[in-house]
């Protein structure tokens, strides 16, 4: 677990009202985070400390209402996309 990781059971524990623009973005394998899911709630563009890990992907349980966005070729290439 990195220091500064708040690590939620699911995003029900997370008030998204506190945000002006909350994303997923979920990653598959990062650095910090080898061999797991990660998907890490931003605020428009500011990572914040709030995550999900799991094994698997479909394990993930995205809050209602959000939109895929796949990864674009000049991201990072652990990322899988973005929840909007």
């Amino acid at each position: 677990m990195v220091k500064n990781d708040i690590v939620l059971t699911d995003f029900n524990q997370c008030d998204f009202s506190q945000f002006l623009l909350p994303l997923i973005t979920v990653y598959n394998s990062p650095e910090d985070y080898p061999d797991k899911i990660v998907a890490r709630i931003f605020d428009i563009e500011k990572p914040t400390p709030y995550i999900v890990v799991t094994d698997h992907i479909e394990f993930l349980d995205i809050p209602q209402g959000k939109e895929f966005i796949p990864r674009e070729k000049e991201d990072d290439p652990s990322i899988i996309g973005v929840w909007l």
